[in-house]
């Protein structure tokens, strides 16, 4: 290893470097899901199991071996785990490059050593490798892991090494075992009929091993699921499934959306290789566009710089780094270019077509880390002072659970079976009231997006029921809120008859501001003591 590290510690030492200058303008990111990992890992280690509340087992993650990895942070007495949970992201992110740059070696070979610095390079330079890096997310580790496996599977060949990184990965990400076909079908087109010294050759033998390891992986943890949770899914995928038709509608907006983010690069690049006739660099693009239509079909994701795509970045960049030097090779520019002067080229040009996304919405993402981790952290502080604070009605169910450290009824539904199975989609789940209002939770937080800080008080509320009818709901002078500005799995709680009679607005809480206008603020609700649904 030291003499490896001789041999490249100029590149590697310029790729930490370009690596932590980049993932340090994100030093303040925080995503409140990832404060569902700590929790259950927390839970864990207090002796609670693998539960987001004590007694009720609910899986409402996706990544196990995040959980755990969350469960040995624990172990030490920390306040908030998000830094630490930090360094262990960045190292996963460092290590993918340097994966990456190992990559490039064998991509390239010896004659041309210096295109090994593009594929990592460009992944370094993505916004969304730097955000989540230090985010508090999985998303890191599973790069990393499928950056390993790439390498093993384009250097050794299928075999127990690359089953060895995909069945980490296996309990890293559920799609695992769909991405292991898919690298099976790019190393049978990598190794067909290739006569090179060296080069790795298909063995049955060696896929079977590599489907034996994930499928020990995968196939332990869904019977441990089964006997533990009761279900043989996570509930995360009760709560966020989709119709079919709706989900690729909105699957083909958000990579419709990804592509133009990056210039339709990836599609331009594969189609390059199809005119080349480089056949077996073109496997790397269609393995990178196969392994994007899960994302497709279960509608995308919310979270900035397209997370799901971001898991195949190890794909994606080998396959523009492959195309440049495809068009480099064809084109014979060797004799007017020089390797080393063109990929120096390509990373001064990075930062205008790249890394510019970064600093267009770096600010606003560590504003959200830092309301995340001091304004949800002081309403979950606040609510684990109350006196007689039994339980809590949430739908942002990450950092306010996490420090309250009291029973919680997720209304997103991702910790909760009860709303997670409820018909509906993600956030619009059609719910009964009573569930929550029966369980009476001492204190219901809301939310609303646009300038909603309470209005005046006022004496009745006129809402719309279906069919055209009207009920008039006595306010007694509370403070109103715009439903409409609410999700909906919210308003329907808000609009309930016992919820007016039975809850009073204690405070409100300004998480954004955009200029002097609120954008985004909770609203706590506390249950009166003498009245409640029964």
């Amino acid at each position: 290893m030291r003499e490896v590290f001789r041999a490249h510690r100029r590149p590697l030492l310029l790729l930490t470097l370009l690596g932590v200058v980049h993932m340090w303008i994100y030093r303040l990111n925080a995503v409140d899901d990832s404060y569902i990992f700590y929790r259950y890992g927390r839970s864990l280690v207090e002796g609670f199991g693998l539960t987001f509340n004590p007694g009720q087992y609910v899986e409402g993650y996706t990544s196990p071996l995040w959980v755990f990895v969350s469960a040995c942070v624990h172990l030490f007495p920390l306040q908030d785990p998000h830094p630490l949970m930090q360094l262990i992201g960045g190292w996963c992110a460092l290590v993918s490059v340097y994966l990456m740059y190992a990559v490039g070696r064998v991509l390239f070979r010896e004659q041309y050593a210096s295109w090994s610095l593009l594929p990592p390079l460009l992944l370094l330079s993505s916004p969304g490798w730097a955000s989540y890096a230090m985010s508090g997310m999985e998303t890191s580790l599973y790069v990393c892991l499928l950056s390993g496996a790439l390498l093993s599977l384009l250097q050794r060949g299928v075999g127990w090494r690359f089953g060895a990184w995909m069945g980490i990965a296996a309990l890293c990400r559920p799609e695992t075992p769909y991405v292991l076909g898919m690298m099976l079908l790019l190393g049978w087109a990598w190794t067909y009929k290739r006569g090179e010294e060296n080069a790795p050759t298909w063995s049955w033998t060696g896929a079977l091993v590599s489907i034996a390891i994930v499928s020990a992986a995968w196939g332990g943890w869904i019977i441990f699921r089964f006997a533990y949770y009761g279900e043989w899914l996570p509930n995360t995928y009760f709560a966020k499934s989709l119709p079919f038709g709706l989900g690729i509608r909105l699957g083909l907006g958000y990579a419709i959306r990804y592509m133009y983010a990056t210039y339709f690069f990836s599609l331009i690049c594969l189609g390059l290789l199809l005119l080349l006739r480089r056949w077996r660099l073109c496997m790397l693009g269609l393995c990178w566009l196969l392994c994007c239509l899960p994302t497709v079909r279960l509608g995308g994701d919310w979270m900035p710089f397209h997370r799901f795509f971001l898991h195949y970045a190890p794909f994606e960049v080998a396959l523009w780094s492959v195309t440049l030097w495809a068009l480099y090779d064809t084109l014979k520019l060797e004799q007017f270019i020089k390797p080393v002067v063109l990929v120096t080229g390509i990373l001064v040009l990075l930062p205008s077509t790249h890394i510019l996304p970064t600093f267009e919405r770096a600010e606003d993402i560590n504003d959200n880390g830092v309301a995340i981790r001091t304004l949800y952290r002081s309403i979950g502080t606040f609510l684990r002072t109350q006196p007689n604070t039994r339980k809590v009605a949430v739908l942002d169910c990450g950092a306010i659970p996490y420090f309250a450290r009291v029973p919680v009824i997720d209304l997103a539904g991702l910790t909760d079976a009860t709303i997670g199975k409820a018909p509906g989609i993600f956030h619009k789940k059609q719910y009964d009231p009573m569930y929550v209002l029966s369980q009476k939770p001492d204190w219901i937080l809301l939310h609303t997006h646009g300038p909603t800080m309470p209005t005046k008080p006022q004496s009745t509320m006129n809402v719309r029921l279906p069919g055209g009818k009207t009920l008039v709901l006595k306010l007694n002078g509370k403070p109103f809120l715009p439903p409409h500005l609410m999700f909906a799995t919210e308003r329907i709680l808000y609009l309930h008859p016992h919820f007016q009679s039975s809850y009073t607005h204690a405070k409100s809480v300004v998480i954004r501001r955009a200029g002097q206008r609120t954008t985004y603020a909770q609203h706590l609700f506390r249950r009166n003591s003498r009245r409640s649904p029964r």
